[in-house]
């Protein structure tokens, strides 16, 4: 495994295991995050979500499926996945998701060209005149513009939950999108610059394709009484919805 392989999984870990937590802790403040996703050339997005940050905590909900609900618990070591139709959830220990990126990891090692695709995660470029990071270059390429918050609090907070929130997505997805590395690298980069992305463009390349989707990532540096009002009823239901086992869940 080449160094700068080495660095980059050694990082994901870090960041995964919420390195920041003791930060989280000390310094928590109220804001919202608002995602925008769309294809390249596309107004109209195909999904919206929407993230508050409360507590060290982060509750995240899609406009599109809004009965799911993921709560991402730093502090406490956990997140947990809510439906509120069904009334259960089921939790994961942050070790969990250690263990199961490392066993992604150590599989795609194995596949065919998948230290190829691992190494080319770990490439990294940032165009000072632009302001953009760049990961990636044959596989998967992320190219992010950045924005510096109201405090560098607020972008501890956020990576923290991009990198869970990566995992999860990947986790979730069957098979069906791409593997979460290159996205954990770029929320390392970005976050070594105590920013937030504005924009985050992800190009997959396959079978001579390019398939390329925009992010676009809206914060608002405070909550208003409706959310902080939400954020309690998503408590009310961590203490009262019955727990399951992620396979009872996912049915």
């Amino acid at each position: 495994m080449s160094h700068s392989l080495l660095r980059f999984v050694q990082g994901a870990m870090v960041a995964l295991l919420c390195s920041n937590v003791s930060v989280i802790a000390k310094q928590t403040a109220d804001f919202r995050i608002e995602t925008d996703v769309m294809e390249a050339g596309k107004a109209k997005p195909i999904d919206q979500s929407v993230t508050l940050f409360s507590g060290g905590s982060a509750f995240d909900y899609s406009r599109e499926t809004p009965n799911r609900i993921l709560v991402v618990d730093p502090i406490n070591n956990h997140i947990a996945l809510m439906d509120s139709q069904r009334q259960i959830q089921t939790r994961i220990n942050l070790q969990q998701l250690q263990s199961g990126i490392e066993s992604a990891k150590n599989k795609l090692l194995q596949a065919e060209g998948g230290p190829e695709k691992i190494e080319d995660a770990a490439q990294t470029s940032f165009d000072p005149a632009t302001g953009v990071i760049s990961i990636g270059k044959r596989f998967i390429r992320y190219d992010a513009k950045l924005q510096q918050p109201a405090s560098p609090e607020f972008a501890v907070q956020y990576a923290t939950f991009a990198n869970v929130s990566a995992l999860i997505n990947a986790s979730q997805s069957r098979g069906s999108a791409p593997p979460p590395f290159a996205r954990l690298h770029l929320n390392q980069a970005i976050g070594e610059r105590e920013s937030i992305p504005s924009e985050i463009k992800r190009t997959v390349f396959a079978g001579g394709r390019e398939v390329v989707m925009v992010s676009r990532i809206h914060p608002t540096y405070s909550l208003s009484a409706a959310e902080k009002k939400q954020i309690e009823q998503f408590n009310t239901m961590l203490l009262s919805f019955d727990p399951v086992d992620l396979a009872t869940f996912n049915r």
